[in-house]
């Protein structure tokens, strides 16, 4: 194979007899254009092949759709390849096995916090459904050095700057100390510009 922005050219296996050569419909354009150098009944044979249109192909190109949603692809679908034969197990190609493994764990980390409140991991998240009382999010905190932990019920996103604020004071009030270090996931789940007026305001480092 031979190309460039110009010209794409698909040689025969002595690289001396051009086969199939595809140039762009204009300059600069990314779709191109079959220009075939076989005769007319090799050249029928190739493009048959070229166009050769089969499950795994399709099971490919539409994203990796089960075998059941590629069948109604058929009947809600214009255009779709027919006479595609299905097979009669469930393969599973690498794509799916691999969308299907639960991902990597990650490596322990070899950095403790030295001390209590030293380090605190902070996340945000939602519930399936509301509660009863109307709280819809959870924002737990969890101490790096005691693994001690805290959560606090939120009704709204809003009210998760105030709830850091209450946690920050009650460590000033309850434990003779102050937290050094804040580490958040960076999920764009909090006002970061308002997190960040809170731990400046109080010395705290974001990680």
């Amino acid at each position: 194979m031979v190309g460039n922005n110009n010209a794409l050219s698909f040689y025969y296996k002595d690289q001396k007899r051009k086969g199939l050569h595809f140039v762009p419909g204009t300059p600069g354009n990314a779709m191109y254009t079959l220009r075939c150098t076989f005769l007319p009944l090799e050249a029928n044979m190739v493009l048959s092949a070229v166009n050769l249109v089969d499950y795994d192909l399709m099971h490919e190109q539409m994203g990796l759709p089960a075998k059941g949603i590629l069948r109604k692809t058929i009947d809600h679908t214009t255009g779709f390849p027919p006479n595609i034969l299905f097979p009669n197990d469930n393969p599973v190609c690498r794509g799916c096995a691999e969308g299907k493994m639960h991902s990597k764990s990650y490596p322990d980390s070899q950095t403790r916090a030295t001390r209590q409140f030293g380090k605190i991991h902070l996340d945000l998240k939602q519930f399936p459904i509301k509660s009863y009382h109307k709280f819809k999010y959870f924002m737990s905190f969890f101490d790096d050095f005691s693994y001690r932990a805290w959560t606090v019920l939120l009704k709204t996103k809003r009210a998760a700057n105030s709830a850091m604020q209450q946690i920050i004071a009650m460590v000033k009030n309850q434990y003779p100390t102050t937290i050094v270090e804040w580490m958040i996931d960076g999920g764009g789940e909090f006002n970061l510009t308002a997190l960040g007026e809170t731990l400046k305001n109080n010395r705290i480092k974001v990680l």
